[in-house]
């Protein structure tokens, strides 16, 4: 299989958030941010998914479209913030990034991946401080459940992500520690979702669906327990999560206008 090579999407495919920059409203800033989140979790998830072959394809061609996106939505979110205070915020994801990015692209390694799952925490933790500092701007109430939203869809991904790094066998002392916290995060952030008064009608069913397929992967979580892994199943059932989530994010971010 050809490894990917930097950036070899397109960006002009991204081009359209570049002009929408100066006048990004506090909520969208929040969710592209939020965003950020997500992709450095998504990126760490595909390399575990290549080097442990669970549908290493779709896998090469998300991480090489995912590297792109956060490049561009990075870069629109650095030039919104340089006539706001989130310009110092911003600016601190530069530095996990490009260091990040130069080894993600790297062939992927059992030896390698404990230090790309810490790079990819490194890069959340910093990606969730500008999250946070934009959603203290915001007066509106939604404003929180934009970041909690974006949370679970960050969640999908770093699940996925501890579980294939299990899958592979990766030496890791606490990746199944890390795994059930993610689990319980997850769990414990979609039922504040899904208890939120200001759902919508069209939310809360996007919400129980959610939760319904949530179910399902658990039950893939415990065949875990006993021995047996189920990748493909986990990388599908994951994949139509964040798709789901990822729907509803945009939903509360519409409804903090």
């Amino acid at each position: 299989m050809k490894y990917l090579a930097p950036f070899a999407l397109t960006l002009a495919l991204f081009l359209p958030l570049f002009s929408q920059a100066a006048t990004l409203t506090i909520p969208e800033a929040e969710y592209l941010t939020g965003s950020l989140c997500m992709l450095s979790q998504r990126m760490a998830k595909d390399y575990m998914a290549i080097g442990a072959g669970i549908r290493p394809d779709e896998a090469l061609k998300d991480l090489d479209e995912s590297i792109a996106t956060f490049e561009v939505r990075f870069q629109t979110l650095l030039e919104y913030s340089e006539n706001n205070a989130s310009d110092k915020s911003i600016r601190a994801i530069g530095t996990a990034w490009e260091y990040y990015r130069n080894n993600i692209i790297s062939p992927p390694s059992q030896a390698k991946a404990i230090s790309i799952i810490k790079e990819s925490e490194e890069l959340l933790s910093i990606c969730d401080s500008a999250v946070a500092f934009i959603a203290r701007q915001s007066n509106s109430p939604i404003a929180q459940l934009i970041e909690v939203s974006e949370h679970v869809t960050t969640l999908t991904q770093k699940i996925a992500k501890y579980y294939f790094a299990l899958y592979w066998n990766v030496d890791g002392k606490t990746l199944k520690q890390d795994f059930d916290k993610s689990v319980k995060e997850f769990d414990d952030s979609l039922n504040l979702l899904v208890t939120s008064s200001s759902n919508t009608t069209e939310i809360s069913a996007a919400l129980a669906k959610v939760k319904s397929q949530w179910q399902f992967s658990n039950s893939g979580f415990k065949l875990d327990e006993q021995g047996h892994f189920v990748p493909t199943v986990i990388s599908v059932t994951s994949e139509s999560i964040f798709n789901k989530m990822s729907a509803v994010s945009i939903m509360y971010e519409k409804l903090a206008y």
